[in-house]
């Protein structure tokens, strides 16, 4: 990615009428990222379209509903949102209500969290079901099913003043 993610990540935290009202738990997204940063996003919806290209060429017919949604995606760079998690916040379990599947890339601290992710919609199995959890790094990208229920960990305390920042782009 070509981005100046400390510029980017520096003025977003300066920015906040860019940021929705912060959850109570701390989490904030940036959904207008190309009214500010235009280049930035057609380069990564570039890039994904690129890395999308590859994939359909080297890969065998599959049947991953998440790989298939990542292949069947046409990238707009309208549609990439940053996502701000503050120092020491945690995310409780929760089911995303507006999309299904996100591909998230971190670009800022992104290891400061640990995401549990369940096989269940159902918020109040969530313990009981059987889950997976990852820790981010920066540019790593994942592909997640955040209609499941799921969480996000805060790794480190608040006095570290580590906040994570993702990119998040909603494919269904």
């Amino acid at each position: 990615m070509q981005w100046d993610v400390e510029k980017i990540v520096n003025e977003l935290s300066n920015i906040r009428s860019s940021l929705e009202p912060e959850d109570p738990m701390g989490i904030s997204f940036n959904r207008n990222l190309y009214t500010l940063y235009k280049y930035e996003c057609e380069s990564l919806a570039d890039n994904l379209t690129n890395i999308q290209t590859t994939i359909k060429q080297s890969c065998l017919p599959t049947k991953s509903v998440m790989l298939d949604a990542f292949l069947g995606c046409a990238f707009s760079p309208k549609r990439i949102c940053i996502s701000r998690l503050l120092p020491g916040q945690a995310v409780a379990v929760h089911c995303d209500k507006t999309r299904s599947i996100a591909l998230n890339i971190g670009i800022k601290n992104a290891n400061a969290c640990k995401i549990h992710m369940s096989n269940t919609v159902d918020i109040n199995k969530f313990w009981e079901s059987e889950r997976q959890e990852y820790v981010m790094n920066d540019g790593d990208m994942y592909l997640v099913h955040v209609k499941n229920a799921h969480l996000v960990e805060s790794l480190r305390p608040i006095s570290d003043r580590i906040t994570r920042f993702i990119i998040t782009y909603s494919l269904i």
